[in-house]
């Protein structure tokens, strides 16, 4: 009989092994733990390969402050048994957790972050990163968590459709304009509005809410929202604790039974001009088309019927491709609501108003000789492909089908790290 051998392969640390831990804070805290003894840039691996639980907050200051604060927390891969790990109220600008991959708590509030990627952290139970930079969040492989608290970033799309178990989510005052909750039955309490709605503040955007399937729903805070339609008939509107949704546009709201919300929902938490049904009519939503142009190009592919510069936002909010190039346009006000855009080719325009900040699903940006001047990507971490050229067809004189070179003069690629392609021949590069 022939001899099958197996062989296992496990991590092995050698004795003496260290690790480099650059951050004299971060060192000082661990000198203070027990977990090194010599503040001298590194710590001896083995004393903390094992640590399940990290709490390096800084009790002291908040992201506005240096003291006390951590800036750079390389050596947090060598903890690869954590399993709580707190780093609030630090100046952190970067989280490579890809190696702590038994992380079950994170708490990195108030930091200087402006992305955070958790694809590795899959066993993550709880999720604390409000009062941050963040502007996208991709949750899509931590189908384990159960409380998000991201309040207070720059947010404009928020993603939760996989993760089911989610009990509790906190994310107001960020730039969400629409919030799609229909797989998250498992759902309890939402918060969702905006604190700063009278003090000019850039809180969310929100006009419809459906929670018709959200039937353990038992405590809504959608206030200081531009709400026209809330939905709450999920056939178990007695397990409501509380709601709050005041300073909206709201007249009607649908509910299971509206004598018992009536007697149950009373101001002050709801508007006074707000009544009960059990089928509220639905209120469209428009998103400004002020170009002609660029009208005329979604009516002909079928997003739109009547030029009259505006389109159903429903219509456009899912679109995932799409293709305007060579169409004259010179204003591309609207594509703020393509939210799920992926695919964005601009090439041979007339741009003189091009904003892509709302955009951050944006893998592929197509967008040779289309006349513009500055280029704004740091509120786009997806990119992949970027093709900013000023050529049309290899051979041919750059643009001279329409005559619109762009003039770009500075692009900032920083927040940009997954880009594979980049092409701006014929700009005016200074940096």
């Amino acid at each position: 009989m022939k001899k099958i051998s197996f062989l296992l392969l496990f991590p092995v640390i050698a004795f003496g092994q260290y690790t480099s831990i650059p951050d004299s804070i971060f060192e000082q805290r661990l000198i203070d733990f027990g977990y090194d003894t010599i503040h001298n840039g590194q710590v001896l691996t083995l004393n903390i390969v094992n640590v399940d639980s990290l709490n390096l907050s800084n009790n002291f200051g908040g992201p506005t402050t240096f003291i006390n604060s951590i800036q750079n927390l390389s050596g947090i891969q060598d903890f690869t048994n954590l399993k709580y790990l707190d780093l609030s109220n630090n100046f952190i600008s970067m989280i490579d957790l890809s190696q702590n991959i038994f992380l079950e708590d994170l708490n990195c509030n108030s930091n200087n972050l402006s992305s955070l990627g958790l694809d590795q952290n899959i066993l993550l139970v709880n999720l604390y990163c409000y009062e941050n930079h963040i502007s996208y969040l991709d949750l899509s492989l931590n189908l384990n968590l159960e409380f998000l608290d991201c309040n207070s970033n720059q947010i404009t799309f928020l993603n939760v459709s996989q993760n089911t178990a989610l009990k509790t989510l906190l994310c107001t005052d960020n730039h969400i304009s629409y919030l799609d909750l229909s797989q998250d039955t498992a759902l309890t309490s939402l918060v969702c509005g905006k604190t700063r709605f009278f003090l000019g503040g850039t809180g969310n955007n929100l006009s419809t809410l459906d929670l018709s399937q959200n039937f353990n729903l038992n405590y809504l805070d959608c206030s200081n929202n531009p709400l026209l339609n809330l939905n709450l008939k999920d056939s178990n509107n007695t397990v409501f604790s509380g709601i709050l949704c005041i300073n909206s546009f709201l007249t009607c709201v649908s509910v299971d039974d509206p004598l018992w919300a009536s007697s149950n929902l009373p101001n002050p938490w709801l508007d006074t001009n707000i009544f009960f049904s059990t089928n509220c009519p639905f209120i469209d939503i428009y998103t400004i088309i002020p170009d002609s142009m660029f009208e005329q190009k979604l009516i002909n592919l079928g997003y739109d019927s009547i030029s009259d510069g505006q389109v159903l936002t429903s219509n456009i909010r899912f679109i995932d491709s799409l293709d305007v190039s060579n169409a004259g346009i010179t204003d591309l006000t609207g594509i703020e609501d393509f939210t799920h855009i992926s695919y964005l080719n601009i090439n041979m325009n007339e741009l003189t108003n091009f904003e892509i900040s709302q955009n951050s699903l944006l893998e592929n940006l197509q967008c040779r000789c289309s006349g513009i001047n500055a280029l704004d990507l740091t509120q786009n971490p997806n990119l992949l492909v970027l093709n900013c050229n000023n050529d049309v067809f290899t051979g041919l004189m750059p643009c001279q089908n329409n005559n619109f070179n762009n003039v770009i003069t500075n692009l900032n690629l920083s927040n940009n790290l997954l880009l594979t392609s980049l092409g701006m021949d014929g700009n005016d590069l200074l940096s």
